[in-house]
C-alpha cells in the first residue's frame, strides 16, 4: 500500500510489512494508521495491520474471525468497528469492535452478506454496504444485531466504499458493478423512497473514495 502527498504523483511511503491484500485503509485522530486484510496466502488475512505514526512496520494485529476486513471507522470514543468476511471455519460475516488501544475484539452479531463499506455515524449508528444481496445499505442503530433500516440504491448499483461528510448532512457511495458514484441526504428518509444524485457515472468497478471534509475523530 503507498501513500501520496497532496497532488503529488511520487508516493512518499509504502506499507508492505504484514500485508498480503491491503483493502479500506483508515487513519485515526492520532495518524496512526490501519488497514484491512484480504485473504491472499498471508498469516494476517482477515486482520487489520495497525501501524504508528511515521512508522512502516507492523505495530500491532487485530484478528477477526474472518478471512477478509473491509469497511473500518472509528467511533466519537475513539472505538474501531471492522466489517469483515467469514472464513471457511467460521463463515459468518458481521462487525467487530476493538477498543482503543485493544487487539482484542468484540464481535457485534449482526449477520451480514459479504460487506464492503462501513461507517459509524455520531449518534452511534452502524451503516454498512453489503455487497452479497440484496445489495442495500444497512442501518443498525447502536447495540442493534438487526437492521433498523435496509436502503435500497438505484438499479444497477452494488455498493463498495461509503464516505460521511464531517457535518453528517450526505452520503457518499461507490458503486462497483456500475461504476457511479452516488450522494443523498442523510439520515436516509426511509427505505426505498430517497432522490440519489449521481456525481460520477461510469467509473469502471469503483472501489474506494474518500472525502477531504469527511468524518473527523
Amino acid at each position: 500500500m503507498t501513500v501520496y502527498p497532496r497532488l503529488a504523483v511520487t508516493p512518499s511511503a509504502t506499507y508492505t510489512d504484514g500485508l498480503g491484500r491491503p483493502l479500506y485503509p483508515i487513519v485515526d485522530q492520532y495518524g496512526d494508521l490501519f488497514v484491512g486484510n484480504g485473504e491472499n496466502g498471508n498469516k494476517n488475512a482477515g486482520a487489520v495491520v495497525e501501524y504508528r505514526v511515521g512508522s512502516t512496520n507492523a505495530y500491532q494485529v487485530l484478528q477477526t474471525p474472518g478471512d477478509e476486513v473491509d469497511g473500518m471507522d472509528f467511533d466519537t470514543q475513539g472505538n474501531l468497528y471492522v466489517a469483515y468476511r467469514g472464513s471457511h471455519t467460521s463463515p459468518a460475516s458481521s462487525v467487530e469492535q476493538f477498543a482503543p488501544g485493544s487487539a482484542q475484539g468484540v464481535v457485534l452479531g449482526m449477520e451480514l452478506n459479504q460487506p464492503q463499506g462501513l461507517i459509524v455515524d455520531n449518534r452511534g449508528n452502524i451503516v454498512v454496504a453489503q455487497s452479497g444481496g440484496p445489495h442495500n445499505l444497512m442501518v443498525f442503530p447502536p447495540g442493534a444485531t438487526s437492521p433498523q433500516m435496509s436502503v435500497k440504491l438505484p438499479s444497477g448499483a452494488d455498493p463498495t466504499q461509503i464516505v460521511l461528510r464531517k457535518n453528517e448532512h450526505r452520503i457518499y457511495v461507490a458503486s462497483f458493478s456500475n461504476g457511479d458514484i452516488y450522494d443523498i441526504t442523510y439520515p436516509f428518509k426511509s427505505a426505498r423512497r430517497n432522490t440519489w444524485n449521481i456525481i460520477q457515472k461510469g467509473f469502471d468497478y469503483n472501489n474506494g473514495i474518500a472525502l477531504s471534509n469527511g468524518q473527523a475523530f
